[in-house]
């Protein structure tokens, strides 16, 4: 009869062993489990062979010395009659388009175009003005290393390298009389840039950026609408220097 009892009883713990939950006993090691968002955000960064497009906006000073001395001397022609001045052109507004490629998680290439906006304009003398705009346009490649920060983090250097052009760019003067007289520029040189930046991305595909360098551009002969070329008033070449500091924000989108 006891070992009747003690089979029974070997019995029922071994079913209560058998059927017991999982968490009733200690755990030594448990696989990680990510969840769906956390494997997605740790390729966000990830920008090895896929294909981007991006916008940018942003703001870049110029030298600009050859027209600012200029600029200097009318001034000081108009002062002297008694007249106001205009502004220098100093920087202006730039905005661009452009693709890249990932070479590997560290390496991206690239191209892109960008327009500088610059310009002034002002009164002179009763009845008189005076207006200047000199935009200019740069199109080419580029070079970015790269480097991953967390999960959705891009520190970035680059460096372009770039063909700067005018076309049409004018000098209008408007006199007391109604009379007017216009000049027009044309002109290209080889420009370069070098910046560093960052990119945040939203989403696996989407990401907001953020740069700022410096453009290395003079256009060393400029040419006006009959293809003489401009000089100052010492007989050098007349320049438009575009050279100087830039920021710029920018959207990118990721295939």
């Amino acid at each position: 009869m006891k070992r009747t009892w003690l089979v029974m009883g070997l019995i029922m713990v071994l079913a209560a062993a058998l059927t017991a939950p999982a968490s009733a006993y200690p755990r030594y090691y448990e696989e990680p489990v990510r969840s769906a968002a956390t494997s997605a955000a740790g390729e966000f960064n990830d920008i090895a062979y896929r294909v981007g497009v991006f916008g940018t906006l942003g703001y870049s000073n110029y030298l600009l010395g050859d027209e600012n001395q200029y600029i200097d001397q009318l001034n000081a022609d108009s002062t002297a009659a008694g007249g106001r001045t205009i502004s220098h052109v100093n920087g202006g507004l730039t905005g661009g388009l452009g693709m890249t490629f990932g070479m590997s998680e560290f390496c991206q290439v690239g191209f892109e175009y960008e327009g500088l906006g610059a310009g002034t304009s002002g009164s002179l003398a009763p009845g008189e003005s005076v207006t200047m705009t000199l935009p200019a346009s740069e199109f080419g490649g580029f070079f970015k290393l790269v480097m991953p920060v967390e999960d959705r983090w891009l520190l970035s250097f680059g460096l372009g390298l770039y063909n700067l052009w005018v076309e049409n760019d004018t000098e209008k003067y408007t006199f007391a009389d109604g009379t007017a007289a216009s000049y027009t520029f044309y002109g290209s040189s080889m420009a370069t840039k070098l910046w560093a930046g960052g990119e945040y991305f939203l989403t696996q595909h989407l990401a907001l950026g953020i740069d700022a360098g410096y453009r290395f551009a003079r256009i060393n002969h400029i040419t006006d609408q009959n293809g003489v070329t401009m000089l100052n008033s010492d007989l050098s070449n007349f320049t438009l220097d575009y050279s100087g500091p830039f920021a710029r924000t920018s959207l990118q989108f990721y295939f």
